[in-house]
């Protein structure tokens, strides 16, 4: 009895073989003999795509570590030195008053065009979605956020920040650190049920660490907003990895007092407005590595179709508290 073996290198669109299907520029190993077609190994190559970010190795341990640890430590500093955009605080105003009370919210930060957020507003109908972004024109691409009139520098007409894209989804125009501020300046915390960042962010230049998400000033406000469930997607293997050990030194970094659980400000002394340790809670789930999405499933972005389409990978990293 005999057996031959057949690889296959497919680089057109989503092909199916005998039930057995085969992704863009994905390659597989299958046998063929009596008894038809059978898959022998379904481990996809790693192939490289324009898409693929391969000049900027992962951040050395220590310089990561310094960098957390620094923005955790001078938050409140930060946040003193840098006020909220005008805009952005009027943008708040709007969305505050349209959030009707006791609903639970999902934050899509960097939503982009929306299209992640009219997708996130139809699996949670329960549920207040907003997407916010920083780009008018990433916003207006979305047909209920077109205008000719606004601009990055800031829209004059406040009837620009706020549309209403869906019955429970809201696109926001707005700064999404200063976003951020005015969610927690508002007591909103508790009511954020999840919290989304779906590509792009990378930024992969050790020059550019610093405009990482978890090497960003306010990446504490991040954690704090986290939600029930924290999801983080990129196409870039490392940026996840690294986020994962930006949470793990954040709680390190803030340990809490007995008393009342508040941390204290190494630098110097004060308990800060912000020191509570929001770290701790997804410390467990920051063990899970960060998981292989399924190219077949309905991409949630433009990016993520992008990618989808030319075969790049993409990883999800997911972070619960503990209870979770």
């Amino acid at each position: 009895m005999s057996f031959w073996i057949l690889i296959l290198d497919c680089n057109t669109s989503l092909r199916k073989i005998h039930g057995l299907f085969l992704s863009p520029w994905r390659r597989r190993t299958l046998s063929i003999g009596p008894c038809g077609l059978r898959n022998v190994s379904s481990r996809s190559s790693e192939v490289s795509t324009r898409y693929t970010i391969t000049s900027c190795p992962p951040t050395d341990t220590e310089t990561l570590r310094t960098i957390v640890e620094k923005h955790v430590r001078s938050l409140d500093r930060f946040l003193q030195a840098k006020p909220v955009a005008a805009h952005t605080l009027r943008a708040f105003r709007q969305v505050h008053d349209a959030v009707p009370v006791d609903t639970p919210i999902i934050l899509d930060s960097g939503c982009g065009t929306g299209r992640s957020s009219l997708h996130l507003g139809r699996l949670y109908p329960d549920a207040v979605v907003l997407g916010i972004d920083r780009s008018v024109a990433r916003l207006s691409k979305n047909p209920n956020f077109q205008s000719s009139v606004a601009s990055d520098d800031g829209p004059s007409d406040d009837a620009l920040l706020v549309r209403q894209a869906a019955d429970n989804v809201w696109l926001v125009r707005a700064e999404l650190v200063d976003f951020w501020r005015c969610c927690i300046d508002a007591g909103w915390e508790s009511s954020i049920a999840q919290h989304f960042v779906l590509y792009p962010n990378p930024y992969p230049k050790k020059s550019r660490i610093k405009s990482r998400l978890y090497a960003h000033p306010g990446f504490p406000l991040l954690l704090r907003l986290g939600g029930d469930r924290l999801t983080v997607r990129s196409n870039w293997r490392t940026y996840l990895d690294e986020f994962s050990a930006a949470v793990h030194t954040a709680a390190a970094c803030l340990s809490t007092t007995p008393d009342d659980g508040d941390t204290r400000d190494e630098v110097d002394g004060k308990t800060g407005v912000y020191g509570k340790n929001y770290a701790q809670r997804y410390l467990a789930s920051t063990q899970e590595e960060a998981k292989l999405l399924d190219p077949t499933l309905i991409p949630w972005t433009n990016f993520e179709e992008k990618y989808h389409n030319v075969g790049e990978r993409t990883y999800e990293l997911v972070l619960k508290p503990i209870s979770k």
